[in-house]
Order: C-alpha cells, then structure tokens, then sequence
C-alpha cells in the first residue's frame, strides 16, 4: 500500500526574517555566558508568532551545542513593539533545578525597550524598566547580573 505522506523540506529561516548569532563568554572557574543576539524585525501581534518560533529554535539551538550556565538574550538589535509570544523565548533559558533563580538577563536596545517594559510590567504601567531584574542596557551589566544572581 503506497503512503500518503508528502514531505517538504524546512528550515528555521523559513519562519522569520531575523536573524540569530551567538557568542560565548567564560572565566577562570569554567562558567560560561552564552550570548544570543538577535537582530531584524518581530513583527506586531500575532504575525509575530513565527518570528517568537524561530527565536526559540535558535536559542535552544545554541543553549544544547555550547551547554552554558546562563544565557543573554540581545535584542539591543531587535525592532520590537508589540507580540506576546516573545516571552516564550526565556523558557529556553537554563534552570536550576533546585531554585526558582532565573539563568537569563535581557540586553534592550532603542527600537524594543519600551516594548519590552510593558510586555512585562503591563501596558498602562508607569515602573522603569529597571523594576525588572534580568533586563539591562548593555551586555555588561546583564553579566554583572547573572554573575552576582545565578552564576
């Protein structure tokens, strides 16, 4: 009896246009930071949705082939105003098993911040987005976070 499958070849680029790429940053007692930065355009509501898909793909890409102990999510690069399926992406993030701390801090960039800020403290919200512990202005800081609470 013959298969009615039919296959088609895929890819996560197919989702999205916004791209991923990644960077590691370790120090003398082994812990390592994987970076992933993000750049392009999420696009607003739930047209975004296939942009949230592809960033999870690649994050989690990257959290299984390099293994760090926290992960930095950059959006410094990222056009974002709107989609609540981007929350989905810390989900990737590595846990500790025995603490609810959380492995990953996000770097804001211009185009996103705002977003960022309301997606999280709620659209008619007045707090600065340093009410939100893991969300940082530069990767620096977002290491000094990760360092002093979840490394």
């Amino acid at each position: 009896m013959a298969s009615n499958w039919k296959f088609e070849p895929v890819a996560l680029d197919d989702l999205s246009d916004i791209s991923a790429s990644y960077r590691v940053a370790s120090r003398d007692d082994r812990k390592r930071i994987l970076v992933v930065s993000f750049s392009g355009v999420y696009r607003p509501g739930s047209a975004g949705n296939t942009d949230a898909a592809f960033m999870c793909g690649a994050s989690a890409a990257g959290i299984n082939a390099f293994s760090p102990d926290a992960v930095i999510f950059d959006f410094s690069k990222l056009k974002y105003v709107w989609g609540d399926m981007l929350e989905v992406l810390y989900d990737t993030a590595p846990k500790f098993i025995k603490s609810e701390t959380e492995r990953f801090a996000v770097v804001v960039g211009p185009e996103c911040e705002e977003a960022i800020r309301t997606l999280e403290l709620g659209e008619n919200s007045n707090e600065p987005l340093s009410t939100i512990p893991w969300a940082h202005r530069s990767i620096e800081s977002a290491c000094r976070y990760l360092e002093e609470h979840a490394l």
